[in-house]
């Protein structure tokens, strides 16, 4: 095993390539019993994380070749084999996700902590349009709240 090559996504269970251990174990484990309305994964596939779109990259344990699994689908019609090996994958997702991070204004080699922090404050370019609902709704509770307080 190697450190995650951008120490401000380690520990993430958030990208397409996750770097939390236990819940990528779990993720798998789930995905081999079956997810609702998704079938049930063959042990030769393993997940590296999920997408905010609820798509995997796996790697086929028996030949090494990479996929896209459409939402978790490995049999769905979006679903394919990568031409690109892992290597040539995984180098072009990190420097994806150095550049997100350096248009946020973040280092890949600051924390987790600081990732995040920027995150919060830039709602990720990554985030899609349910964290931003979220987001907004915390928001409105948030709101409600102060002015309740206020009245009485």
């Amino acid at each position: 095993m190697e450190s995650f090559p951008l120490p401000a996504y380690a520990g993430n269970g958030d990208t397409a390539l996750w770097d939390d251990a236990d819940r990528l174990i779990e993720y798998n484990r789930v995905l081999r019993r079956g997810l609702s309305g998704v079938q049930p994964w063959p042990a030769h596939f393993y997940a590296l994380g999920r997408d905010e779109g609820g798509c995997s990259q796996a790697i086929d344990l028996r030949t090494g070749e990479l996929w896209w699994a459409d939402r978790g689908h490995l049999d769905a019609p979006g679903s394919y084999k990568h031409r690109e090996t892992f290597e040539e994958w995984a180098s072009e997702y990190l420097d994806g996700l150095r550049e997100d991070l350096a248009g946020q204004g973040g280092e890949a080699l600051g924390t987790a902590w600081e990732r995040e922090d920027l995150e919060v404050d830039n709602v990720s370019p990554r985030a899609g349009i349910g964290d931003r609902i979220l987001l907004l709704v915390m928001l409105a509770i948030a709101i409600v709240g102060v002015w309740q307080a206020w009245g009485k």
